[in-house]
């Protein structure tokens, strides 16, 4: 298989994480885990990088790269960056956007796809970077797996658009895949990380997999099964064999990617702040 180019919409973050009173603050976002998962697991493939950074979250760039990934965004220095903090109780979490950003012009993105012709793009905004429009525009004019993960667009509250996107898959968890089940007339995959997995398609719902088990530190699985899913998909046209896959994998890769995270995060000296907080 020759190697695929696959964009990734959605900029790095930096994450103040609280599992069990026990805190840890690394870098992350779907930029870093797309490019650590193709790394760790040693997929063939480019992961070109498409995001906004800001003063605080400058510094993920030389994770992005020290993991393979290749960097298209845009440093906006007036801006804090995504920043959030994450409160982990269980199975549930709290996540709280404590940062500044600002929006990604579409033709940003339509430039950006232009430039690098990817066989997969991943739209997967953390907290609203991406206009409503993109998807749809994408998936009509450009032929190839166009994906979408709706978690950022739901975070920033302007989920009341969502009638209008079109994307080959939408990947929602089980909580946002409810508000969209009426309107959304794209498949969803919604996943909640530890239960079921249902396909979404105009009214019918049906289970198509299952979560292989509950992980300590879920953070990041749902930008590691959106790549894994839409690469496996894309090789396949399987939904239920890339599921699956993408499933398993995720489960077992995932402690390590954060752990190879964490620990590439640990030499960046904007953290110490973060760590005080």
């Amino acid at each position: 298989m020759l190697c695929l180019k696959v964009l990734v919409v959605g900029g790095p973050t930096l994450d103040i994480i609280v599992v069990g009173g026990e805190r840890t603050v690394r870098y992350g976002g779907p930029s870093i885990y797309a490019s650590a998962t193709a790394s760790l697991i040693g997929l063939d493939l480019d992961i070109y990088v498409l995001g906004v950074v800001g003063w605080r979250t400058v510094e993920s760039l030389r994770v992005i790269r020290e993991l393979g990934g290749l960097w298209r965004g845009i440093y906006f220095p007036w801006v804090e960056g995504l920043v959030f903090k994450h409160v982990y109780r269980g199975v549930n979490r709290l996540s709280s956007m404590i940062g500044t950003t600002t929006t990604l012009a579409p033709s940003r993105i339509l430039q950006v796809v232009n430039e690098i012709r990817p066989d997969i793009v991943i739209l997967s905004p953390v907290y609203g970077e991406v206009a409503l429009e993109v998807p749809s525009l994408l998936y009509y004019n450009y032929d190839k797996c166009v994906f979408l993960d709706i978690q950022g667009i739901q975070r920033k509250g302007i989920a009341s658009g969502l009638l209008s996107i079109v994307a080959s898959f939408i990947h929602a968890s089980d909580s946002e895949a409810e508000e969209i089940y009426g309107t959304i007339k794209s498949r969803i995959l919604e996943t909640s990380g530890y239960g079921p997995i249902r396909l979404i398609y105009r009214g019918d719902v049906n289970v198509i997999g299952h979560a292989v088990g509950e992980l300590e530190d879920p953070t990041g699985a749902g930008d590691v099964f959106t790549l894994l899913y839409a690469y496996r998909f894309c090789s396949s046209s399987d939904i239920v064999e890339s599921v699956e896959w993408a499933s398993r994998i995720t489960y077992s890769v995932l402690p390590a990617i954060n752990d190879l995270v964490k620990n590439l995060s640990m030499d960046s000296h904007s953290l110490e702040m973060d760590n005080n907080e």
